[in-house]
């Protein structure tokens, strides 16, 4: 895991209050961090839990302030690291 996505785990673990192991390394497009991240969400205190589009703004909020990359230019479908250039 590079630093640029290790910076982007530990943004996304204080965003939403949840630990993300180092199996998410099989992660691969933003719909799986996306999908990956609501599941974790989703085990939270009711009080805690977010709603998937939420979770999906903020997700593509983060990654745009990672890679520079404009929001509008983030599609689910994108890869996190081939495409979006986050290492």
């Amino acid at each position: 895991m590079g630093l640029g996505i290790a910076d982007f785990v530990l943004d996304l673990e204080e965003e939403f209050g949840i630990s993300i192991p180092d199996a998410s390394q099989n992660i691969v497009t933003v719909a799986e961090c996306i999908d990956y991240v609501f599941s974790l969400v989703q085990r939270l205190p009711q009080e805690a839990q977010k709603s998937q589009d939420e979770v999906q703004r903020r997700v593509v909020e983060l990654l745009s302030v990672h890679t520079s990359v404009p929001v509008e230019e983030i599609t689910l479908d994108k890869a996190i690291v081939d495409d979006l250039g986050l290492d």
